[in-house]
């Protein structure tokens, strides 16, 4: 249960410490360390590299589809936009390659020809209208109420 204590005196513990590490060493294990740090899912991901992954995407979707420098730049604004308003933020909106560490696509992004503007569109099938949950409304014919009034 519990850890058994070496009896390792403090100049020992230093000795040990003082492993000869080199610089070419010591920037191999810094560089993996971001590796592995830049490696993780979409949802892992800080705001900053979110957003530097979205306008790269927005370059390479751009292209891809032949819009104008103002028509990237839209985007661009519009994905910082999502992403201040918590949008963007789940697996299924965006999809991420974290191996290559690029954005495949992102499903519910459309963009309206007259218009010209961007949106996302709400891709959640579980999702249940409030309506449907209402209760239907009730529909009362005149007739009843003059027999009532008439049966008095």
């Amino acid at each position: 249960m519990f850890k058994e204590e070496t009896a390792e005196t403090p100049e020992k513990k230093a000795e040990v410490n003082r492993t000869n590490v080199g610089s070419d060493e010591l920037d191999k294990m810094l560089d993996d360390e971001k590796l592995l740090n830049k490696a993780l899912t979409w949802n892992k991901l800080n705001k900053t590299l979110k957003i530097q992954k979205l306008h790269q995407f927005s370059e390479k979707y751009g292209k891809e589809h032949k819009y104008g420098a103002k028509e990237i730049k839209q985007l661009k604004h519009f994905f910082s936009d999502a992403l201040e308003k918590k949008k963007l933020q789940n697996i299924k909106e965006v999809i991420y390659d974290k191996t290559t560490r690029e954005i495949v696509d992102v499903p519910g992004l459309h963009f309206h020809l007259t218009t010209r503007l961007f949106t996302l569109r709400v891709l959640d099938t579980k999702r249940v209208s409030t309506l449907k949950s209402l209760t239907p409304k009730r529909i009362i014919t005149e007739a009843p109420k003059e027999e009532a009034l008439n049966n008095i």
